[in-house]
């Protein structure tokens, strides 16, 4: 957890990470799971979500099928970086300032290109924005 800085109360930043193995014949669990612990950001591995994703409460950015990341309606966001079917960067606003987060996952058999291309990304975004969070299933 990181702390926010003032947003209100002081509170941290909690974030959660998620490998759903599909939304919609969970979307209730999902719900629920998010009513109770109430992240300010989440990180959804294995969408299998065509569409769009949508999560209450959320400005969801996701890559079809695979991940997403959800963050508070409170909070600015805006995807960054070129799609890729394994991982989804965004920058949110109003936690740290400007905070870069990342959902990635790595299916069987695709880790090392996983990894390379996740890597040539990182890499840039560091140089530029700094601070990076990335979760994983």
């Amino acid at each position: 957890m990181m702390d926010p800085g003032d947003r209100g109360a002081r509170r941290l930043l909690e974030v959660t990470t998620w490998n759903t193995r599909g939304t919609k014949s969970k979307s209730l669990e999902l719900e629920e799971a998010i009513g109770l612990i109430r992240p300010d950001v989440l990180l959804l591995q294995e969408t299998l979500e065509k569409g769009g994703l949508w999560v209450r409460g959320y400005r969801t950015l996701h890559e079809p099928a695979e991940v997403g990341v959800a963050i508070h309606r409170d909070l600015e966001a805006s995807k960054i970086g070129s799609p890729s079917p394994h991982f989804c960067l965004c920058e949110a606003k109003g936690l740290l300032g400007k905070l870069t987060v990342g959902s990635v996952y790595m299916p069987c058999g695709e880790q090392t290109t996983t990894m390379e291309s996740l890597g040539r990304v990182m890499r840039k975004l560091v140089a530029k924005k700094g601070s990076v969070l990335l979760g994983k299933d």
